[in-house]
């Protein structure tokens, strides 16, 4: 039987609802545009997707590199009770240099839904490519700081997928 979600993952899933409505209405009355994402074959979304994987393992190299540098070799590291601690403080640790360094791969350009749009988002009113860039540096971070596995994955079910 499954554990039951946090109380407070509960309300963010709530809220996250409540959002979606209020993010509509608003962005039909700005004037957003319809962003179209032009014509993609899952060769090329595989190729798109394998250079994310490839930054992703960059990412996921130098965070161990930190994180061995700045916590030591295994064998240094505490046994008994402070294990699970150090664990913890490792972790953190890890995800936020993930984190860190995946917005800075973000901030210099390299982005997820960008590379789908044809003519980029030049195109778009001025409102709408600040909340588009800005949309699209989140997305960008989390998916580069989850790792290069799960774009992997992406990846694999978008070749495999039949058209």
């Amino acid at each position: 039987m499954p554990m039951p979600a946090p109380a407070s993952l509960r309300r963010g899933r709530l809220v996250a609802i409540a959002l979606l409505p209020l993010a509509s209405v608003s962005s039909a009355g700005s004037g957003f545009a319809e962003i179209s994402l032009g014509e993609l074959d899952a060769g090329d979304l595989t190729t798109r997707f394998l250079a994310l994987v490839m930054i992703a393992l960059v990412i996921e190299r130098a965070v161990e590199i930190y994180i061995k540098a700045r916590f030591g070799p295994p064998e240094l590291r505490p046994t008994g009770d402070g294990l699970s601690s150090a664990k913890r403080q490792r972790a953190r640790a890890a995800h936020a240099a993930a984190g860190i360094l995946s917005l800075a791969v973000a901030a210099v350009g390299i982005r997820v839904l960008a590379q789908f749009l044809p003519g980029g988002s030049a195109d778009l009113a001025p409102s709408q490519r600040l909340a588009f860039q800005t949309v699209d540096m989140v997305l960008t971070t989390l998916v580069l700081a989850g790792g290069a596995e799960g774009i992997h994955r992406m990846a694999r079910r978008i070749s495999s997928a039949k058209p």
